[in-house]
């Protein structure tokens, strides 16, 4: 596998990979060379060759927008929105009624005998509203589209929470492949200092020294394994599936991000941003509410056919003395006075649309706020990075010197250790770093809606 674009977590050069003199001490370095190259492979497979069934990223974000309950709930609103536009078309078709009515008087009066029964069937159709139809229509279709907005801005929301359990996962391997790089190095140092001691070069404090840190590395790599199991039962619960570390491929983190160019990120985010898009949806849809409730000022016309067949008995065909009549009626009403009502409508109406720009304005301007704050934590974390790279090679650099100091008996045992604790302090802020910027891209790609 070819180095990383990142420098590697233990990449960057061999630190004993010096010529000296002395037969004993080339093999000893050619061993610990060959032990180094094995932790670094090994460390490579862990964190992610891709195999044939590996798990990548955007799968496992297509499965979590699939798989969320609140993803569900949403797309039940959005049919039930579709189901509000369908009887907003109501209207504009015809009404078609019947009706079936039995009366039992006291006794025989002028234009109705004592029992009698009526079956009506009714046509009408309203011809003008005031265009109050039309407005609510556009009103429910602009409803809907603020829902589907909604929705679009949660199934990002939950991109972007399994993208960064994703990349917690990847940190906190890397973090464990530091951690055994580091227990590596202690346990190897205690196996020649351990040598050295039997034959009196060193002392038993020494060993002690080396025992204690090889100790608390090996606790450290516990804590760090842990760490991955977290992780990924994290990852299992953003995501609605199950998975395990061995099956993730990591390869999209084999390239550093951009650093975006903050003119383009905001014309992308105003754009496309759900959040502005599902109030800008509002404002229409309460618009178009407003202009509905102004109808009120217009008449209503209504046509209507009726034809109603009455009869002297209580059931259909039984009685004697039948009527039919066909009725054809226009009709025109304008409410005059309703107590204000109308107003009222009309201003709650008003301010609703004045409320959601006010909202609107507040969100974009948050926005632009969040992205100038995210494109300032990538800028730092690229610089980081950069120097947390160099920081990784003067550390390996520093504990080939104190490891040949060391062999000469120049430097000491706290030296030495200090040296491997350098290394893997350089190596975790080298992941801190890389992480971190890449954390920072996936939060401005969610606020350009690109994940």
């Amino acid at each position: 596998m070819a180095e990383s674009t990142w420098g590697g977590f233990c990449a960057g050069g061999d630190p004993w990979d010096r010529t000296a003199g002395g037969g004993d001490r080339e093999q000893t370095r050619r061993r610990i060379k060959m032990t180094y190259l094995k932790l670094i492979l090994a460390g490579i497979l862990a964190i992610g060759v891709p195999s044939a069934q590996a798990v990548t990223l955007e799968a496992l974000m297509d499965a979590a927008s699939e798989n969320r309950d609140a993803v569900k709930a949403y797309q039940v609103r959005i049919r039930q929105q579709q189901a509000s536009i369908r009887e907003a078309k109501a209207p504009f078709l015809p009404r078609l009624d019947a009706g079936y009515t039995v009366n039992k008087l006291d006794a025989d009066g002028l234009y109705e005998t004592e029992k009698n029964h009526a079956i009506y069937g009714s046509l009408s159709w309203n011809v003008f509203a005031g265009f109050r139809d039309q407005h609510r229509l556009a009103a429910a279709k602009d409803l809907s589209a603020a829902t589907a907005s909604e929705l679009q801005g949660l199934s990002q929301d939950i991109r972007l929470n399994v993208a960064l359990a994703f990349l917690a996962v990847y940190r906190s391997m890397a973090s464990l492949k530091v951690a055994e790089d580091a227990y590596a190095l202690y346990k190897e140092r205690h196996a020649n200092v351990a040598l050295k001691t039997k034959v009196g070069v060193l002392t038993k404090s020494d060993l002690l020294r080396i025992q204690v840190q090889m100790d608390q590395a090996e606790l450290d790599v516990n804590r760090a394994a842990a760490a991955v199991r977290q992780a990924v039962n994290a990852l299992c619960f953003e995501t609605g599936t199950a998975v395990t570390a061995d099956a993730i491929d990591f390869s999209v983190f084999e390239t550093i991000p951009e650093i975006r160019r903050e003119a383009d990120c905001a014309c992308a985010m105003l754009e496309r941003h759900s959040s502005l898009q599902a109030l800008a949806a509002g404002i229409r849809s309460a618009a178009a509410a407003m202009k509905a409730e102004k109808a009120a000022y217009w008449p209503l016309v209504d046509l209507s056919l009726t034809q109603t067949h009455t009869s002297d008995g209580t059931l259909p065909g039984s009685g004697d003395q039948t009527e039919d009549e066909t009725r054809i009626q226009g009709k025109m009403t304008l409410n005059l006075y309703d107590g204000f009502a109308k107003y009222a409508r009309i201003a709650r109406a008003r301010q609703e649309v004045a409320r959601l720009k006010h909202q609107y304005a507040e969100v974009e301007n948050q926005l632009k706020t969040m992205l100038k704050n995210r494109l300032l934590d990538a800028e730092v974390a690229a610089k980081n990075l950069v120097v947390a790279n160099a920081s990784v090679t003067s550390a390996e650099e520093n504990l080939r010197v104190t490891d040949f100091s060391f062999q000469k008996g120049v430097s000491t045992s706290a030296d030495l250790l200090d040296a491997i604790f350098y290394l893997s302090q350089a190596r975790s802020s080298q992941i801190e770093a890389q992480t971190g910027l890449l954390a920072q891209d996936f939060q401005i790609r969610r606020l350009m809606e690109d994940l």
